[in-house]
């Protein structure tokens, strides 16, 4: 039986991250594999017996210059992790390790302990770290792509995280180190979910034959719930400026065409502020229930996602075709090709960030006969199941586990790294 090792910030289902974690554990243990889980300790998490070897989260809540000097030295090289990661790998021996979140709690100070103990390394890319410590290439001052390799001064003098200086020049920190360090060059290959963020890394020198597209997996929808598209077009997602948001009331303002808002953040109130001075016939739902959203979504006439940073493969869409419902959507990282498909299109795009593009596609939305926005659902769904089911997914991430444990060529002609025999030189 083959053994799995599933490497996650945190044991839940609280992010997108975090249940794609999740899934990818339930996935391979119903394909007979045995899988373990490792994760920092926090008291959402799913219970599991993998908890006892999990990473303490110490001291979150004690204040002082002391203790948000030691979480800050964890956020850069959590050696808790290390040592949690050591016992249990002393204890239990896995064929591949597949890690998702680490930057910011496990940190990937833990890489070379794989490495050391024989475990060869995949890694998912659920976010644009490798290509923008920030992971979104947005801040403050809009779309950004000032960071490049080893010069990481804008993401501090913008202020990139959160806007504080003080974790901006953290994550800067850690950043730089684990680059001095090579500590990625214990990763065996890197999973894209997106042939965008592939094609990001390539321009900027990771070596393509460590990277390999393989489509997400879809969430685990209930089925027969679709209904008809007599619904106003529906937004779900964070309310944060890096959305397009602005740029959405703004487009339903312009062509008096209805938008459903789902969700909750920080720009909430400015969003509300703005759609009240444009009199735009946009309603703010709040934050449904799973249940009361997936209702709404599956009487929509359409899922919009107006992003305007390159988002990978937003779960908002695969939610949509399952149900059937095309897309609008900005023409930005990988979401062009989750809306123009092999099969067609299954939607409308748009320039990301233009009002009077998107109050277009809004209007042709609006005025597509059912019949025919039908259609356009069919191709996202027949996308889901041929490209993101959890079959397609688990025979194209067991293929690369294949290749990476006998380190011969892949599918696609490319072959994965051997590894090295001085495999601790950056211990």
């Amino acid at each position: 039986m083959p053994r799995l090792l599933s490497v996650n910030a945190h044991h839940t289902g609280g992010d997108a991250v975090g249940q794609a974690h999740l899934a990818h554990l339930d996935v391979f243990k119903a394909h007979g594999w045995q899988t373990t889980a490792f994760a920092m300790a926090h008291h959402a998490n799913h219970v599991t017996p993998d908890a006892a070897f999990f990473a303490r989260a110490e001291g979150e809540g004690t204040l002082g210059a002391g203790a948000w000097a030691r979480r800050a030295a964890r956020a850069v090289y959590n050696r808790d992790a290390r040592r949690a990661l050591a016992r249990l790998l002393n204890v239990k021996r896995f064929d591949v390790a597949h890690l998702h979140a680490l930057h910011d709690h496990l940190t990937p100070s833990i890489l070379p302990l794989l490495s050391r103990h024989g475990v060869p390394v995949v890694m998912t890319l659920h976010d644009l770290k490798l290509v923008c410590p920030a992971g979104s290439m947005f801040n403050a001052t809009g779309q950004c792509a000032a960071c490049r390799p080893g010069r990481y001064a804008p993401l501090v003098r913008n202020r990139c995280i959160g806007g504080s200086l003080s974790q901006s020049v953290l994550v800067a920190a850690r950043t730089h180190m684990h680059r001095a360090l090579r500590t990625f060059d214990h990763v065996d290959c890197f999973v894209a979910p997106s042939r965008d963020l592939r094609d990001r890394l390539i321009g900027l020198g990771w070596p393509a034959d460590r990277i390999v597209h393989i489509p997400p997996m879809a969430p685990d929808l209930p089925d027969g719930i679709a209904r008809g598209y007599d619904g106003p077009i529906l937004y779900v997602g964070a309310l944060e400026a890096r959305q397009g948001l602005a740029t959405l009331i703004k487009a339903s303002a312009q062509s008096g065409v209805p938008v459903d808002i789902a969700g909750a953040g920080t720009a909430e109130t400015d969003l509300r502020r703005l759609s009240g001075q444009l009199d735009a016939p946009v309603a703010f739902l709040g934050q449904p229930a799973e249940a009361a959203l997936l209702a709404r979504m599956a009487r929509a006439r359409a899922v919009v996602v107006p992003s305007v940073w390159p988002e990978i493969a937003p779960v908002q869409i695969l939610m949509a075709y399952h149900l059937r419902r095309p897309v609008l959507g900005a023409d930005v990282g990988g979401i062009g090709a989750l809306v123009e498909t092999e099969d067609g299109p299954a939607g409308w795009l748009f320039v990301p960030g233009n009002v009077t593009a998107l109050a277009a596609a809004l209007e042709r939305a609006a005025a597509t006969p059912p019949m025919h926005v039908r259609a356009l659902g069919d191709v996202g769904h027949r996308l889901l199941r041929r490209a993101h089911s959890r079959d397609a997914y688990f025979e194209a991430v067991s293929g690369l586990y294949a290749a990476v444990r006998a380190g011969r060529p892949r599918a696609d002609g490319a072959r994965v790294r051997s590894r090295d025999a001085d495999v601790l030189k950056y211990e």
